[in-house]
């Protein structure tokens, strides 16, 4: 069996943890308003710093074949990062609201291949940030392949993640998948 864990680490935590209480001044993407999805990069402007979340393409194991698979990454930036699109700008989009608690979506996916586990992957599939005003705004990578983040805006947005269904009902023949998705509040 291979065991994978792609969720955030205890540095990009403890990042999270330090934002909480702070402003969330605005998102910089190349999405004009919100909902939308961002191709690779979306930076969130806060009043302790710019960080930028991405999704992008490395190689990797992906149940059983070398695949091209998004990784979900967040990292400080300097609020001015640029779009992976082709002449395209970056947007401001302004928020102005504290950040009272955060929450990190993972998925815990198993593959059972003729009743044996084969594959154990830990991920982490979304950020929701939730705001004093009462709304929540959300980044959610999208599927394996995909180098897309979804931005939401509104409540709850855990409604809004793409069903874990989707995972399960994947797969063909011979194999099985099962997909758990839990919420850890910051």
């Amino acid at each position: 069996m291979k065991t994978y864990d792609m969720r955030f680490d205890a540095e990009t935590m403890a990042m999270l943890q330090n934002l909480k209480g702070s402003v969330l001044k605005s998102i910089r993407s190349d999405a004009e308003a919100l909902p939308s999805s961002a191709y690779g990069i979306a930076e969130i402007i806060t009043s302790r710093g710019a960080y930028a979340l991405t999704s992008t393409i490395e190689v990797a194991d992906y149940f059983g074949a070398l695949e091209d698979v998004a990784m979900f990454r967040l990292f400080p930036s300097t609020g001015n990062m640029p779009s992976r699109l082709m002449n395209t700008d970056m947007t401001n989009i302004p928020v102005e609201e504290m950040i009272q608690e955060i929450q990190i979506v993972n998925e815990h996916q198993e593959l059972f291949h003729l009743g044996v586990k084969t594959y154990d992957v830990q991920v982490t599939r979304g950020i929701i940030f939730l705001l004093q005003n009462g709304g929540e705004i959300s980044f959610e990578k999208n599927i394996w392949f995909s180098e897309m983040i979804s931005i939401h805006k509104g409540t709850p947005l855990t409604n809004q993640f793409i069903p874990i269904s989707e995972f399960e009902e994947d797969w063909t023949d011979d194999y099985v998948g099962k997909c758990e998705r839990e919420t850890i509040k910051i």
